[in-house]
């Protein structure tokens, strides 16, 4: 699920019962970085998720328009 705009939090968490993939993904700020992310996305839906590939590229595309919102590489 992901929301229509990205609200940050700063927060601790626990997964009780870990299932599937447990991974976190760390983008670097390149020059293709938004096609890379895109075709990241439908990789990793259609292959690892099992979501059909026309599924999977719709999902991406969505994501694909949010991204720049979720991603700061301001360093504080």
């Amino acid at each position: 699920m992901i929301g229509k705009k990205p609200v940050i939090t700063y927060t601790s968490f626990t997964i009780l019962k870990p299932t599937g993939d447990s991974f976190a993904y760390i983008f670097f700020d390149t020059d293709d970085l938004i096609p890379a992310a895109h075709k990241f996305f439908i990789d990793t839906l259609w292959k690892d998720a099992n979501v059909p590939k026309i599924d999977a590229e719709k999902a991406a595309a969505f994501i694909k328009d949010l991204f720049p919102e979720f991603v700061d590489f301001k360093i504080e």
